[in-house]
């Protein structure tokens, strides 16, 4: 197997990130479960410009507003480009130049933004162009924390990622200048070997998507794609039969849950990507 050089988290102080907010525009519309967002940032002085469409779809929202969700978008200049390039979790993971735009979604705690599940995302851009094998990528991480893959797909329109998450806030478009879709699948299985290991999810639970985990990455390892990826499927509907019993189901602006369950399909959704990738090259 190859490997990526990890980049090592920089002082927390350096990560202040140097975005100008003063020339972007958000024009937000809900309608139902979704919130669609039209986004309109520009560099100092007026141009260029980026746009994008961007997209939430809630499972069983509540208090969900263009108030309560607390979506904003940031230029991101070449010092800000670094300080997000720097939360990567590994080396050639850049801030594509034609699309610099940080979209941020912090909820106010006071308002009780809540959902149940997994957060359906996309981010639509005109400003990037879509081709086969694209290595564009869906990242998102808390305020100031790494970054990591939530991609389900990428299709065109120009380019269209889409994705899921548990959670907010920092959402970017990646572009991966040396992909290697075998090292990031280990990376994948890493990550969700790591997020099952919680005390908090129910024994139960965790041991059958532990079980069906092992038997995805055995069939990895062999190169048999195609199987490593139908055991990814069965986990992805093991976390919706545990929901809201054996694992925890809700998001809440307070803080005071934890969503196990859109957060575990999170990290599925990535390995799902890329193990479909090798399958049919």
């Amino acid at each position: 197997m190859t490997s990526r050089a990890l980049i090592h988290p920089i002082a927390s102080a350096l990560l202040v990130l140097a975005a100008n907010s003063a020339h972007a525009s958000v024009v937000l519309t809900i309608v139902g479960d979704e919130a669609d967002a039209v986004i309109t940032v520009s560099a100092p002085g007026g141009s260029p410009t980026y746009t994008a469409d961007f997209k939430l779809n809630f499972n069983s929202p509540t208090n969900l507003s263009e108030a309560c969700l607390g979506l904003s978008a940031s230029y991101l200049d070449a010092g800000a480009r670094a300080a997000i390039e720097a939360r990567m979790p590994q080396a050639g993971l850049i801030i594509d130049p034609d699309f610099p735009v940080l979209i941020s979604v912090s909820p106010p705690a006071a308002c009780g933004l809540t959902f149940r599940n997994e957060v359906r995302v996309e981010l639509r851009t005109e400003n990037l162009v879509f081709n086969a094998n694209s290595p564009f990528r869906l990242y998102k991480a808390p305020v100031l924390a790494s970054f990591r893959n939530i991609t389900q797909s990428v299709v065109a329109g120009s380019v269209r990622a889409r994705g899921s998450s548990g959670g907010f806030s920092d959402f970017v478009m990646v572009r991966d200048t040396a992909p290697d879709l075998v090292a990031d699948a280990e990376l994948a299985y890493d990550a969700l070997t790591v997020r099952l290991d919680d005390p908090d999810i129910d024994p139960v639970a965790r041991r059958v998507l532990e079980d069906t985990l092992a038997l995805s990455r055995a069939a990895f390892a062999a190169g048999n794609y195609a199987a490593a990826l139908d055991h990814v499927d069965d986990m992805r509907g093991d976390c919706g039969l545990f929901a809201g019993d054996e694992l925890d189901n809700e998001w809440h602006a307070t803080g005071d849950v934890e969503n196990d369950e859109g957060e575990i399909v999170s990290l599925l959704e990535p390995l799902d990507f890329l193990l479909d990738r090798l399958a049919n090259p």
